[in-house]
């Protein structure tokens, strides 16, 4: 047998008390595609905060050009980069597109961390493609940290 099941997405202006969208839908749609919808109440100045499930660096780039701010989980196969200091480049000055960036290795740097520590990556670019720019807050989690989220 199965066993019926609901979505209920809420958008949730904090300053005025309102809530911009409510939103039901079956269990088993994707709650990223809920992040898109809300792209057009975005405005300046605006937090928005998602949890992993919204997160779309589609949407995220809409926020940051909305001149408005995000606070995102991100998916841990999601690339990220610095601007290299040195890239190389052409005889007419443009830079040579495999060189603009450099690919941060993020199991190293999670390895270099002791458990509860963090770390702050200032000037990142997010996603292969896209490269929106972002500030990373990484957190190596403590061994309960980890069981809890295990047993959850």
């Amino acid at each position: 047998s199965h066993t019926a099941g609901i979505k209920i997405q809420l958008e949730y202006d904090l300053l005025s008390g309102q809530f911009l969208h409510i939103h039901t839908g079956p269990g088993k749609q994707h709650d990223r595609t809920y992040g898109s919808l809300c792209a057009p109440t975005v405005t300046a100045n605006d937090l928005c905060i998602r949890d992993l499930g919204y997160f779309h660096l589609k949407d995220l780039q809409h926020i940051q050009d909305k001149e408005a701010y995000y606070i995102s989980r991100i998916k841990s196969n999601t690339r990220m980069y610095q601007k290299n200091p040195n890239p190389d480049y052409f005889q007419d000055g443009r830079i040579k597109k495999g060189t603009e960036y450099i690919q941060l290795d993020m199991e190293m740097l999670l390895n270099s961390l002791q458990p509860g520590q963090t770390c702050e990556i200032a000037n990142a670019y997010v996603g292969m493609t896209d490269k929106v720019p972002a500030r990373v807050i990484v957190h190596r989690l403590t061994k309960q940290q980890q069981q809890k989220r295990l047993q959850d």
